[in-house]
């Protein structure tokens, strides 16, 4: 009776191990995979995101760098020759005739593959393509960045990459900041792998625009300038610089020669750093103002000062220092007025060379401006015991080195009273401010760089009817 019993049960599996053979042979001798086809098999394949970066605006909210939504168009081989002949046709000669159909896209059809038929297209161009009501196709959507200021604002602005990462200027620095908060779509295909439902979720506010201190029309102003003065002058490079003392912001950067962040197939690597900031120099009779802070600082000499240049040139340590000729008896102003080489050079050999270095240092020189730029240079100042001849050159901006942005943050320092700050690209990001030299010194140096620009000064080209300029 067991064995029996035995016998059924083996019985009951060879039947149903016989059922499962025939429905396998059934399936793949047998069965009509075009009714197979012409059935909905919703799947999952998978979420991707689409996320635009946050845009950058200036100061009154004029955009320097937006987020344009296109989308990649891609084709599954193995369902889209489903499609009529005429679909196909159609579709291939709309993207022939917008131009986006990459090259070769048509040889790949018969590789039963997934790949990228076009890339880039508009909205409108990616809403036309799904009126075909085609399967085996579908677009993702993407955000390409664009950069409106052009090559006016392009080191200060920088770029991104192909995956959207900030890899130079603002756009590295702030990149997380810029990045949106997830924005993630669910595609769900049918079998012929059309698009069945695009589910998306709804973005947080993070997106609020990054409001920078730049002012583009002061930008652009400055980048035509500086265009015309490199030009007129023949300088193969040139660059300014436009801090509001007061706050710290960055009002403006201008830099030549420049690039097109929106074009850069064929971009010299060398123009794509931010100079102002990167980049270090020699400052020449620039320099002396600064100095000139630390003599009155040790020294406490009034403008009316004077001291004898006479005949024209010294000889400190082996060498000569000559003006560009024997001016006599200047008084301090007329010093720096007229950027008389031998009378700074008096002035700084009786002060001894740290105490000049250190009122050099608490007024930037020598550190970084704390404007966290990617790849800000804090320049080179000596802090050791100097020669009486390297102090004397450096007294005229040599044996030193600092970017235009510290050479204008000391500037800066000067215009406010004596008190130091840190320069900032967003708009109202106002440090704590720190007094570093007194008030009184701060403005005799101010009083001697409107002789500058005065009748009798080396600078009175830069006048400006008007306007009080130092």
């Amino acid at each position: 009776m067991l064995k029996g019993r035995i016998w059924l049960v083996q019985l009951g599996f060879i039947c149903l191990g016989a059922l499962l053979i025939y429905r396998l042979l059934e399936v793949q001798l047998f069965y009509d995979h075009s009714a197979s086809i012409n059935k909905i098999k919703q799947q999952q394949v998978g979420k991707f995101s689409a996320n635009p970066r946050v845009n950058i605006v200036d100061r009154d909210g004029s955009p320097l760098a937006v987020s344009i939504e296109q989308y990649n168009l891609f084709v599954s081989s193995s369902s889209f020759v489903h499609n009529s002949e005429a679909k196909r046709k159609l579709l291939f000669k709309y993207l022939s005739d917008i131009k986006k159909i990459r090259q070769g896209a048509e040889n790949k059809l018969s590789d039963l593959s997934t790949f990228l038929l076009a890339a880039s297209l508009t909205p409108s161009e990616a809403t036309y393509i799904r009126s075909l009501q085609m399967t085996g196709i579908w677009a993702d959507r993407n955000y390409k960045r664009y950069y409106p200021a052009g090559e006016a604002a392009a080191q200060l602005v920088g770029f991104v990459n192909n995956e959207n990462n900030g890899i130079e200027g603002l756009e590295l620095l702030y990149d997380e900041q810029l990045k949106s908060v997830s924005n993630n779509q669910e595609k769900l295909k049918d079998g012929r792998g059309g698009i069945i439902r695009v589910s998306q979720r709804k973005q947080s506010p993070k997106n609020k625009p990054l409001q920078l201190s730049i002012d583009m029309q002061l930008q652009y102003l400055a980048y035509q300038h500086l265009l015309q003065g490199c030009s007129n002058s023949g300088a193969k490079a040139g660059i300014i610089v436009t801090l509001d003392s007061h706050t710290g912001e960055v009002l403006a950067i201008a830099q030549y020669p420049s690039f097109n962040p929106n074009n850069r197939k064929n971009l010299d690597l060398s123009a794509v750093r931010n100079r102002a900031l990167t980049d270090v120099f020699e400052p020449g009779s620039t320099f002396k103002p600064l100095i000139l802070a630390a003599i009155l600082e040790e020294k406490g000499y009034p403008l009316s000062h004077k001291v004898d240049t006479a005949p024209g040139y010294m000889r400190v340590g082996g060498f000569t220092i000559r003006d560009g000729r024997n001016y006599g008896e200047l008084s301090i102003d007329q010093i720096i007025s007229k950027s008389s080489n031998v009378g700074i050079s008096m002035l700084s050999r009786d002060v001894d060379s740290m105490k000049i270095t250190d009122t050099l240092y608490r007024m930037g020189v020598g550190r970084r401006t704390g404007s966290q730029f990617p790849g800000e240079r804090e320049g080179y100042l000596p802090f050791t015991p100097m020669s009486s001849s390297d102090k004397v050159v450096m007294s005229y901006g040599y044996g030193v080195s600092l970017t235009p942005m510290q050479l204008a943050k000391a500037y800066g320092v000067l215009a406010n009273g004596g008190e130091d700050f840190f320069v900032s690209f967003t708009k109202n990001d106002i440090a704590e401010k720190m007094r570093v030299i007194d008030e009184k010194i701060a403005a005799s140096v101010l009083e001697t760089l409107k002789g500058v620009v005065g009748s009798h000064g080396t600078g009175r080209n830069a006048k400006i009817p008007g306007y009080e300029v130092a």
